[in-house]
């Protein structure tokens, strides 16, 4: 409940009246979108604005994506101390999901990741983050953290790219990305 009570504050303002000042922070917002624009390029969704764009004009709000359309994003940090876990859950208004891993100490909970289409339901993932690393994913991927058990915080900024799942909701497709081995033996 605190780290709810932690995201909660940073959407109500906390983010953008505190974190935005710092520089920091747009570097990393900056490499959030170059991660994100070599993600959709990979997925063969084209870049960023074009995948952005492709979910943007199958929505039913009428809402066109246009040339001066940004591409825009939501972030937040999490802070992850012994017992604090997120159960299982996905972005339904985002395109992409992600996580900047800033601290990932001994004991810190890993991430799961579970594919909700037929075919790749045996492809579940407990993946072990490594810090300064950036995890995408598309938002309808179910996933949760396991709880922390060591005593050093698990921090990481977690963030969504605006867009709609019909730019990666293909169930039929399979997206083979050149990843390192993250499963645990």
């Amino acid at each position: 409940s605190v780290n709810n009570k932690f995201f909660d504050w940073q959407r109500s303002g906390g983010w953008d009246n505190y974190y935005l000042k710092h520089k920091s922070v747009h570097v990393l917002e900056d490499m959030m979108f170059s991660a994100a624009d070599r993600y959709t390029r990979a997925m063969g969704l084209g870049d960023l604005r074009t995948a952005v764009a492709r979910g943007e004009s199958l929505s039913e709000d009428g809402e066109a994506f246009t040339e001066e359309s940004q591409v825009t994003a939501l972030i937040w940090a999490t802070v992850h101390k012994k017992g604090i876990m997120h159960h299982l859950h996905d972005h339904p208004f985002a395109l992409i999901s992600g996580v900047y891993y800033v601290n990932v100490p001994k004991g810190a909970g890993d991430i799961v990741l579970y594919d909700p289409r037929p075919q790749h339901s045996h492809l579940d993932s407990v993946l072990t983050p490594m810090p300064g690393e950036f995890l995408l994913f598309p938002s309808w991927l179910k996933h949760q953290v396991q709880g922390t058990v060591g005593s050093d915080p698990r921090i990481s900024f977690a963030f969504n790219i605006d867009g709609k799942w019909e730019g990666t909701a293909d169930v039929g497709a399979s997206y083979e990305l050149p990843l390192r081995q993250y499963e645990k033996q």
